[in-house]
């Protein structure tokens, strides 16, 4: 080395081993991380099926993924009341009005209870069971006296079903349990008859086959030429879940305010095991749009 000249700086440096054994015990400790927060998630999910087993059930997880994919839905089938226009609470005041009537205390969540998605006559005759008399010989036609009146002045469409509709290009259509002259206050008072032209629209009333029977969803069907596997139905209602199931479509369970407790027999069908569960209008642009 010449004089004035520097010797270079001495870099120290781990021999091969320690630096092995470095990242080593650095991966031992991650892996140990991460296998605590697994843990911790997994001690969360058990938890929460013990507190809530009506959310555990109806979750979607990697074992119970629909066997169905977007493509395979080629034509949607709505429910009316409840699942596109909020009738249901104005449909239950005029119920419980007729029930005090006759003499049978009622609540908004005794309604949604017993009759969501059953015809009047019968719930008419749930009544008259309570009250110990006869049904009224009036009741139907002063049920749809009132609530027609109800309708015209409070009905609005359910939150997100304007902007799904308007989205969805696949063919729609939509099966109601309610007569037609319901049906289409429903949809004018509502704004939504442009989506539904009268060719579209099927009654129970029309055939007398009401649901939990699957004859009102196999109408639009066959309408459209569609296999039931490769129709969807978005339904609020057991009735309609039932009924959707049994025709061997692809079930949506609209639940706003989260899944009602399903039937033991009602759970065990095959068409409930890959249901999907929305709690907002707008989730089903996913599947549909």
């Amino acid at each position: 080395m010449k004089i004035g000249q520097t010797s270079p700086p001495v870099v120290e440096t781990s021999p091969p081993l320690c630096r092995e054994r470095a990242i080593l015990d650095y991966a031992w400790r991650e892996r140990a991380t991460w296998i605590l927060i697994f843990e911790g998630m997994l001690k969360f999910w058990k938890n929460c099926q013990n507190a809530y087993p009506k959310l555990a059930k109806f979750c979607v997880h990697e074992d119970r993924q629909p066997t169905k994919s977007m493509s395979d839905i080629k034509a949607i089938i709505f429910d009316c009341d409840g699942t596109l226009v909020d009738s249901e609470p104005i449909t239950n005041d005029v119920i419980i009005g007729l029930a005090a009537e006759m003499g049978v205390s009622l609540s908004q969540h005794d309604c949604l209870d017993l009759f969501a998605g059953r015809n009047i006559a019968c719930i008419g005759e749930h009544l008259a069971a309570q009250s110990g008399q006869a049904m009224p010989e009036n009741f139907v036609s002063t049920f749809r006296e009132r609530q027609a009146i109800a309708l015209e002045q409070n009905l609005q469409p359910i939150d997100g079903a304007v902007e799904l509709l308007e989205k969805i290009t696949r063919p729609m259509f939509l099966a109601s349990n309610a007569p037609r002259e319901k049906i289409s206050i429903n949809l004018r008072v509502s704004g939504l008859r442009k989506f539904f032209p009268e060719e579209l629209v099927f009654s129970a009333y029309d055939r007398e086959i009401w649901k939990p029977d699957p004859d009102l969803f196999m109408q639009p069907a066959a309408q459209a030429g569609v296999a039931p596997e490769h129709c969807a139905v978005v339904e609020d209602s057991l009735a309609g879940l039932e009924a959707a199931a049994r025709a061997g479509m692809q079930v949506f369970y609209f639940a706003p305010g989260g899944p009602a407790e399903l039937p033991n027999e009602l759970q065990q069908h095959p068409g409930i095991e890959s249901m999907r569960v929305v709690n907002h209008l707008s989730e089903l642009a996913e599947w549909f749009c």
